[in-house]
């Protein structure tokens, strides 16, 4: 009897097990390549976390939603951000990438939504709950559970698959020695162990920065998903449930685990969606490089996709005063010259330019007048001349010549 009963509690561990395996690697798939596992009975329950913002599963709309989030080296700001939306009714994931640097109003200002989780209240830091408020407020998508992780975790749980063999976009270089960051890929088809891996996902580089980097990690986890949803890794669940217990946090309870099962059987990679929050890049508005979320696109994405009420989400407090804040850096500039100034400004020079020129053909009239003057004078002169000496000849030539001497000049005239 006793026998028996061991051998039930085995044969019921290993299948609860294999279901529990499912659901590890699904949310693992689902959220980031990386440890977005949960391993039911295998992983420590978090019940140290204050999350206040949780909401409670609506069991009418078929969905649970996960946030799944990767911390840096530090531990107080989230490098990697995502919500799952599992429909339990269709068997599929959507999945919608948030950039860690989406600008919205967190911690009393706005700033980069990766901050959200290092805020701090009453003398403690807010931690996921932080950040589950700042998404659900920018996506209005209810957050149900989370899966809290370090990189760590994603390269001991890409190892204890045994790899993923990817096709790498491009050559990858990068050092950041503050982060213990060494990126060094090359570009084409390989199989990517968990530190390779990890340089893959963490790599920033792109001509678009953060928006390629979240479209490579969907890639990535369509191919995890496509290489290791099947029944070929049941092998490694040891190695796998050693990661997922040691260093991943979550709220999911064995419980919870137990009866979503049956639905993470029959999940398919071709019903693995991604998404990424729409909008644009910025890096002169606001002082820094900012992702700017296009709300109405993510409302309409939201409703459409994910199938919630959007009308409610917003990047500002949810109240709605903190829109007052809501302004762009002004780069300093000299002081604008009124239009009457700029007017006298433009004006002045031609109006200079004028005045010379003007004097200038004043003066060459007058000196061409001076020189007519001259030249008629000359004339003048010279024809005064030329009769004085003509009516002298004449004079001469008129008078009469009483005397036959000839007066010859004198050799030394008298001087006058």
């Amino acid at each position: 009897m006793k026998h028996r009963r061991v051998k039930k509690k085995t044969k019921f561990s290993l299948k609860k097990r294999l279901a529990v395996f499912g659901i590890s690697l699904t949310v693992l798939v689902i959220a980031f390549v990386a440890v977005m596992s949960f391993g039911g009975l295998f992983l420590t329950y978090d019940d140290t976390e204050d999350t206040e913002n949780i909401a409670e599963v609506d069991k009418e709309t078929g969905k649970i939603n996960i946030l799944v989030i990767g911390l840096d080296n530090d531990g107080t700001r989230t490098d990697t951000i995502m919500v799952a939306t599992y429909d339990l009714d269709n068997d599929a994931v959507n999945i919608l990438s948030i950039p860690r640097d989406t600008r919205m109003y967190v911690g009393g200002r706005y700033q980069k939504i990766n901050c959200a989780y290092a805020i701090r209240k009453d003398g403690k830091m807010k931690g996921v709950d932080g950040t589950i408020e700042a998404v659900s407020r920018l996506t209005a998508i209810p957050i149900n559970y989370y899966v809290e992780f370090t990189f760590e975790t994603f390269r001991e749980m890409i190892d204890a698959l045994g790899g993923v063999d990817y096709d790498v976009p491009q050559n990858m270089n990068y050092d950041d020695p503050a982060q213990n960051l060494h990126i060094h890929l090359t570009k084409g088809y390989q199989h990517l162990d968990g530190d390779k891996a990890e340089q893959l996902v963490r790599f920033r580089k792109y001509p678009q920065g953060d928006i390629d980097r979240v479209k490579v990690q969907q890639s990535f986890i369509k191919e995890l998903a496509k290489q290791k949803l099947n029944a070929s890794v049941i092998a490694k669940m040891p190695d796998i449930f050693k990661v997922l217990q040691k260093n991943v946090k979550t709220n999911f309870k064995p419980s919870d685990v137990t009866k979503y099962a049956v639905n993470v059987m029959d999940l398919s990679s071709d019903n693995i969606h991604a998404y990424s929050l729409p909008g644009t890049a910025d890096s002169e508005s606001y002082g820094a490089s900012f992702w700017i979320p296009d709300m109405e696109e993510t409302k309409k994405l939201v409703e459409e996709t994910f199938g919630y009420d959007a009308t409610k989400a917003t990047i500002h407090s949810a109240d709605g005063k903190s829109i007052s804040k809501d302004v762009k850096v002004v780069k300093p500039t000299e002081e604008p010259v009124k239009e009457e100034e700029k007017t006298a400004v433009e004006t002045k020079p031609q109006q200079t330019k004028n005045t010379a020129t003007e004097k200038k053909e004043t003066t060459q009239k007058a000196t061409d007048n001076t020189k007519k003057e001259a030249t008629a004078e000359k004339e003048t002169t010279k024809e005064t001349t030329k009769d004085t000496t003509e009516k002298g000849e004449t004079e001469t030539a008129e008078k009469p010549n009483n005397s036959s001497e000839i007066v010859r000049p004198s050799a030394n005239p008298t001087k006058e």
